[in-house]
């Protein structure tokens, strides 16, 4: 069984697109969960005429706005320990072929223990580019390290089996909505690796108010689930990484928690500041202004 879990807030109009290609899959053996997050804009009249049309199954579960998240949890809650689930963000859609090609390589993860899911590249609607992916001979990664080891800044779809993820909650933090999904991954990594596919099944759009144009923001906006996003980073690029890579990599992410406080005006770096840190102050500085002060137009 494959759940397509869809994360959604006020963004009625643009699951109308989603609710289409998911109608034109050439396998419907799939059960679209859709948790809403608080939104005012109808979105559960709208999905109750679709389940009314009873053309592909559907779960819809609403709860107060509290961020992804949240909607995450309460999906994995649902889902149990079964068969595998994928999220498709409410303004994206998958290729016709989607589902079919997913199911596949679900069944070569079943088969082979070291495999807990797929990893594909999402291919931007717009441009139709191809997307810049792992070297061929990668055939198993884990999910931070397309980003941490190859250096790839890129969306990703990814399938992940049911009976592992089933067992991780997101913390939440208290008047906080935003907490990065990449904290899933790091606790996804000690089970197991993903098998990565360079498949077109997922096509997205950047939007203006999108998470990924927005991000640092957001950051500001949720310290307390940042910081220990960029902790639990710090503590993964420690346990998993060697020589010139891990330094590389927590210099990086040392720069990111050092420029963040100095955005917060958090003076509590200053007590472990260290003859490195101050080296780096510069870079900090210029991470901070480029990163976290406003622009004007």
């Amino acid at each position: 069984m494959l759940y397509i879990f869809t994360p959604t807030y006020n963004r009625k109009h643009h699951l109308q697109q989603l609710y289409v290609s998911l109608l034109q899959q050439t396998n419907k053996n799939f059960i679209w969960l859709i948790v809403d997050d608080g939104s005012s804009d109808q979105t559960n009249e709208l999905v109750k005429e679709w389940q009314n049309a009873n053309q592909i199954q559907i779960i819809y579960e609403y709860q107060i706005n509290q961020g992804k998240h949240a909607a995450y949890n309460k999906a994995l809650e649902i889902m149990g320990y079964n068969g595998f689930h994928v999220c498709v963000d409410s303004d994206d859609i998958l290729s016709n072929e989607a589902v079919d090609m997913i199911l596949q390589d679900c069944v070569r993860v079943s088969k082979l223990e070291e495999f807990i899911g797929v990893v594909y590249p999402k291919i931007e609607r717009k441009s139709q580019l191809e997307t810049k992916w792992l070297p061929a001979e990668v055939n198993s990664v884990m999910i931070p390290d397309i980003k941490l080891k190859f250096g790839l800044n890129i969306e990703t779809c990814i399938v992940i089996k049911n009976e592992i993820a089933s067992q991780y909650r997101f913390p939440i933090f208290e008047s906080e909505t935003f907490l990065s999904e990449e904290l899933f991954y790091i606790f996804l990594s000690n089970y197991g690796s993903f098998i990565p596919h360079n498949r077109a099944v997922y096509y997205f759009d950047y939007l203006e108010g999108g998470l990924t144009n927005n991000i640092f923001s957001i950051w500001v906006r949720n310290p307390k689930g940042t910081f220990y996003f960029l902790e639990k980073r710090k503590q993964y690029i420690l346990d998993t990484f060697h020589g010139f890579e891990k330094y590389r990599e927590l210099c990086k992410v040392k720069l990111n928690i050092n420029a963040f406080r100095f955005a917060l005006n958090d003076r509590s770096w200053m007590k472990g500041y260290g003859i490195v840190d101050y080296v780096m102050l510069p870079v900090t500085l210029i991470i901070k202004y480029k990163r976290f002060c406003p622009k004007s137009n």
